[in-house]
């Protein structure tokens, strides 16, 4: 396939995609055919079940490669956890989302599903983080964001809880270097790996 035929996905057909990514991940045993039924969505051309394997798998690469987000986002860092109670249906990633931007912004159906992928994710992404700080501010009011600590009999500030994504990274300990009595030391010569009389 010659990657100048391609075109990169706008919103709509990216998510679109993105669940039967989705799908040929949780399905291996299917995946050749899920691989095939990608690339009909993403290029509406070419008889994919009659090509070699290994053509599939290097246009699905292809085609995939393109249509990945070029930033980095924060809110694909959080771990993935199965929601039993969300009904999974053909295309339902590309409706939640529509829903989302449509109750926030006010855009038709027809705005949406011509979004860049990129503008769409950090936008999402945005209202998160609103819809985030707004759940905390409505905690601080409540009686809910106030505890009791038993080792200080005091009351203390409980905080809403952050998704992981939303979170500051941990700074990582630095070890600290502790110098060795010079009489735990052995005795007699040391050689050490950097010196030229040692032999590999």
């Amino acid at each position: 396939m010659k990657k100048k035929l391609l075109k990169r996905s706008k919103l709509k057909h990216w998510l679109i995609l993105e669940e039967l990514k989705n799908r040929i991940v949780e399905d291996q045993g299917n995946a050749a055919k899920l691989m095939c039924e990608y690339l009909s969505s993403a290029i509406c051309i070419g008889d994919w079940d009659e090509m070699p394997w290994l053509d599939v798998a290097k246009d699905f690469v292809l085609v995939a490669s393109l249509n990945t987000p070029k930033g980095q986002y924060p809110i694909f860092n959080q771990p993935k956890e199965q929601d039993i109670s969300r009904v999974r249906y053909n295309n339902w990633l590309w409706f939640m989302w529509a829903n989302v931007m449509m109750t926030q912004y006010g855009w038709d159906l027809e705005y949406v599903s011509n979004l860049d992928i990129d503008d769409a994710i950090s936008l999402i992404q945005e209202i998160q983080i609103s819809t985030q700080d707004e759940r905390e501010w409505e905690w601080v009011l409540s009686e809910k964001s106030v505890g009791y600590d038993e080792r200080t009999k005091k009351s203390k500030f409980v905080p809403y809880d952050k998704p992981k994504w939303m979170q500051k990274p941990k700074e990582q300990v630095v070890p600290r270097k502790i110098k060795i009595d010079p009489k735990m030391l052995p005795s007699g010569l040391i050689l050490r790996w950097s010196d030229d009389n040692v032999k590999h």
